[in-house]
């Protein structure tokens, strides 16, 4: 899109709002960043240099070439006006520099104050021929050094060069070179520690030397710490420099990919907000028997002066498996350069928990933050909300912890076995830790309780209490609420509402009694993608003459009783086979498990023998032997075949 030029109206405003400017004393040298007035972005580079006698010489460089021109001695700071010379130009000032037409003449006038400012507009031709008003303004900033141009008289000989290379002069970022003697690469301006740079020279005959955190292998720089690196070419009496300033990126942020949603944690999965600044961790989600992908970001404190490409490696500490590597190509390292990496492994074939410690490096040096924490739970499927009345969901961070904790790197849904999945969190699941028994150890990486909340009225009594080491607490049994309480948090109206992960969760009465502990085996389960529900033990029936519901209570294997039901986990396997897993009825680590039949079974694992029938409604009372029907109308666990009634 064409900019429209300003008018010359639009100039003599310019220089009448300008006109109050002026200065006792007249010393412009220096080098100048100038923006266009209207347009924004950078214009143009202006250097000012003593030439004698008062008078300065300016170089302008821009997109378009290089100018230069003279500015005379001047009593105060008015406005000058410079007559330029294009020395090296776009492609249609060096088509008639080659057929050795006369350089473009640009006329400019400038005005500067003692503030550090120029304020100056130039009288160009515009890509299609036709003049054009630029109207800038800048300040002094730091030194640059000053681009080649010719001593003689701005015309480009053969000695200075190939007229046609224009974006090679414009590009080279290298500082006093004359006609004769330029390098040409690398580009003045930030680079990566670990880059590897081609050096250029113009011509290659040059001597260069290197000061600084480099070194020189061939043409090829290797930079090899921060700092600032000044490659100098000499031939002769002519010398050459560019000056590149060395910086170290760091990974700043890492999104791990793929993830299962968490109902209250999402990524970035680490992030670090400058090299100083205490990392922020979150924990994620994946799928096990996949590789892990991840976004990582790179910066640095600078862009770069050209793109970069270089080896990004990271390897996780004692997992030889966890190794990324990719080329990345690299500049906007400011903001930020987002790059995707994978691992040719899968993470893990199981569902656990995986603490991760990744050392990166990047051009085979470390960057300024070496190592990065990830923890990434690997679970067998989406999670499912067994249980309806479960106060909180069964993707939530803790639960993804806990569950995956418990499952050890089982990584199958069959029955049982040390691979077995139910298996592993049926006899590891346990009462959470409270802050008081945390110690002196480390903070646990997801906390059980939120900090400074109370533990719960029940906490003392909980089952393991006594083996909590290293902020867990040992494998032991659930607290069941005691059917004949003596203090007021043992009654089970405290307790009634603890279905699935709340007989855990509950942050004021923990535990529940065999149903609710199958419930709470289900919720585990449904949290790593098994479907499971509360299965019922028990025999019930309809009085034959009063209709109303009865039920036959029973004796427990290995005593006990007697009991009205007993509640199990009821797990759906890969192979689509059921399988029983037990909460309170046994203890871990070998709680009772097998299939249904094997459970539902009179004189089995659950039931020893079955007592008397007893009314199963508000009035109850036991059942006279002719309202009890026949064995062909009970429901539930079938009667022996020697049964009566």
């Amino acid at each position: 899109m064409k900019k429209t030029p300003w008018t010359a109206l639009g100039a003599v405003g310019l220089l009448i709002g300008l006109g109050g400017l002026a200065l006792a004393e007249f010393k412009p040298e220096g080098t100048y960043e100038l923006r266009r007035w209207g347009f924004g972005g950078n214009s143009a580079t202006l250097w000012v240099v003593p030439a004698g006698e008062g008078a300065y010489e300016l170089v302008r460089r821009d997109d378009d070439g290089i100018l230069r021109g003279r500015m005379e001695p001047r009593s105060a700071t008015s406005w000058a006006q410079v007559r330029f010379e294009s020395v090296r130009g776009a492609a249609g000032t060096l088509a008639s520099l080659a057929g050795n037409a006369a350089p473009e003449e640009v006329e400019g006038f400038y005005r500067f104050t003692d503030s550090g400012r120029v304020y100056g507009y130039l009288k160009k031709s515009n890509a299609d021929g036709q003049p054009e008003w630029i109207f800038e303004y800048g300040d002094k900033g730091a030194d640059r050094p000053l681009p080649g141009v010719d001593a003689g008289d701005g015309s480009n000989s053969a000695e200075g060069g190939d007229a046609g290379n224009a974006d090679d002069a414009d590009d080279a970022g290298s500082a006093n070179d004359s006609a004769g003697l330029a390098i040409r690469s690398p580009r003045a301006g930030a680079v990566l520690v670990g880059q590897r740079l081609r050096v250029a020279l113009e011509p290659a005959d040059a001597q260069v030397t290197v000061d600084g955190p480099a070194t020189l292998e061939g043409d090829e720089l290797r930079i090899t710490d921060e700092g600032t690196v000044t490659l100098t070419a000499v031939r002769g009496q002519e010398q050459a420099t560019t000056v590149l300033e060395a910086v170290r990126a760091y990974v700043s942020e890492i999104n791990v990919l793929d993830t299962l949603p968490m109902a209250d944690a999402s990524g970035p999965h680490f992030r670090r907000d400058d090299p100083g600044a205490a990392p922020v961790k979150t924990p994620a989600a994946v799928y096990a028997n996949t590789p892990l992908r991840l976004e990582v970001t790179l910066k640095a404190s600078a862009d770069l002066a050209e793109e970069a490409t270089l080896r990004l490696e990271g390897r996780a500490d004692g997992e030889d498996h966890v190794v990324f590597s990719a080329d990345v190509a690299l500049r906007a390292l400011a903001s930020g350069e987002r790059v995707t990496l994978a691992t040719s492994e899968v993470l893990n074939e199981g569902v656990d928990v995986n603490p991760l410690e990744i050392e990166w490096t990047l051009g085979g040096v470390q960057p300024i933050i070496a190592r990065t924490p990830l923890r990434v739970y690997t679970t067998y499927k989406a999670p499912i909300k067994n249980i309806d009345s479960d106060v909180n969901p069964p993707n939530s961070l803790h639960h993804f912890e806990m569950a995956c904790r418990w499952a050890r790197g089982a990584s199958k849904n069959v029955g049982r076995g040390r691979d077995s999945i139910g298996y592993q969190i049926d006899n590891q699941m346990r009462h959470y830790v409270h802050w008081k028994d945390i110690g002196d150890v480390a903070p646990p990486p997801v906390p059980d309780y939120p900090e400074g909340a109370e533990p719960p009225k029940n906490y003392d009594d909980l089952p393991g209490s006594w083996n909590i080491n290293a902020g867990q607490r040992g494998v032991s049994s659930l607290y069941y609420p005691p059917l004949e309480p003596t203090k007021d948090y043992q009654k089970y109206t405290h307790y009634r509402n603890n279905f699935g992960w709340w007989v855990l969760d509950n942050p004021d009465y923990t535990g529940g009694r065999c149903n609710q502990q199958a419930a709470l085996v289900c919720g585990i389960l449904g949290t790593v993608g098994i479907k499971a529900r509360v299965l019922y033990l028990e025999r019930t029936a309809r009085g034959k003459r009063t209709g109303r519901p009865i039920r036959q209570y029973f004796y427990a294997a290995g005593g006990g009783g007697p009991w009205n039901f007993h509640g199990v986990c009821l797990a759906d396997m890969e192979d689509g086979s059921q399988w029983i897993y037990d909460g309170s009825f046994s203890s871990p680590p070998r709680r009772k498990n097998g299939t249904r039949e094997w459970a539902e079974n009179e004189g089995g694992p659950f039931i020893q023998s079955f007592a008397d029938w007893y009314y199963d409604d508000w009035f109850g009372g036991k059942v006279p032997a002719d309202d009890v029907p026949p064995p062909s109308e009970w429901r539930g666990i079938p009667p022996k075949d020697d049964a009566g009634n």
